[in-house]
């Protein structure tokens, strides 16, 4: 959901989003497709509200990241001086 709710973070803020196949190769570690289906129902849940909300302030995404996610974006906008 990482990718995707970033597309739609960046084309809140009014900036254009390239979709597409993949480009490079990636040799991915092992997943455990039960425990990925689990991270992924934060999007299914979630992603019409957020969809909604982002249309009138793109930092309404926040109100949808999980705790460590958010400390993450907060750690970056301080790096960034936004």
């Amino acid at each position: 959901m990482d990718d995707i709710w970033a597309a739609y973070y960046v084309q809140a803020k009014d900036h254009a989003v390239i979709f597409g196949e993949p480009t490079v190769f990636q040799d991915r570690n092992k997943h455990d497709l039960v425990e990925d289906m689990k991270r992924e129902y934060i999007g299914y849940e979630n992603n019409l509200n957020l969809l909604k909300d982002l249309s009138s302030d793109a930092d309404l995404i926040l109100k949808y990241l999980p705790g460590r996610s958010i400390a993450a974006w907060n750690r970056y906008r301080r790096i960034i001086g936004d």
